[in-house]
């Protein structure tokens, strides 16, 4: 497999190439600077791999949810790639990516981003199925879902920010020993390398339609425009 992989959806963005077997990636961590790093480290990745543009056969990305900023960097860049080399595209949830090395254990998993404003995207799942839906759930409403799917058992919390919902989760009654933090991934291309080594066993189709990243809620200036309306 010959591909381009990149997670752009926290400010830790992530660059990778893979080579027939041939895997080689790049973290950045570097905040608002994103945009001057992005194309360098990319073309940095593919050089190490050995692949060329020309020689590459799938690209892949995370859609988010995420940081408006950094999907709609990822995807400014990947559809460049996408429409100049005519490649095949496939875009996963950054939740899905970030629960995808412990999504088979058999205890629930919520995988979580600090959405702000006092709300968290998140997602849950129990042995590798999903219990609650991805969404843009404030304090309340993810307590409650959290409480009703998985009453009396430890919740192991994957993702960037779980330090932070575990904090709120005690605030709300949880148990402090009961929510365990596992370890943010050190390498989210390998994750989503995995899922579209999966997706291409499974047969699923490329989304070369895709239009643009999945926010789950409206940008401030969109939030602002539609109030006036």
């Amino acid at each position: 497999m010959k591909a381009i992989v990149l997670d752009t959806a926290i400010t830790q963005i992530t660059v990778g190439a893979e080579n027939d077997g041939k895997r080689v990636s790049q973290i950045i961590n570097i905040g608002m600077k994103q945009s001057e790093t992005l194309l360098p480290s990319l073309s940095k990745v593919m050089e190490e791999s050995g692949l060329t543009p020309e020689e590459s056969e799938y690209l892949c990305i995370s859609r988010g949810p995420g940081s408006f900023t950094g999907l709609r960097l990822g995807y400014a860049c990947i559809k460049a790639f996408q429409i100049k080399k005519d490649l095949p595209l496939y875009a996963f949830s950054t939740l899905d990516v970030y629960a995808e090395p412990y999504k088979n254990l058999p205890f629930p998993l919520v995988s979580c981003i600090d959405a702000h404003k006092e709300r968290f995207y998140l997602k849950a799942f129990e042995n590798g199925k999903e219990i609650i839906p991805e969404g843009d759930y404030d304090e309340k409403e993810y307590s409650k879902l959290l409480r009703e799917a998985f009453a009396g058992k430890n919740l192991y919390l994957a993702g960037p920010d779980g330090t932070a919902l575990k904090e709120k989760l005690i605030e709300n009654g949880f148990e402090k020993e009961n929510i365990i933090i596992l370890p943010f991934m050190l390498n989210p291309a390998d994750a989503l390398l995995s899922l579209l080594e999966k997706a291409l066993k499974e047969g699923k189709s490329p989304e070369n339609d895709y239009d643009g990243p999945e926010y789950l809620r409206a940008s401030d200036a969109e939030a602002l425009n539609n109030s006036k309306n």
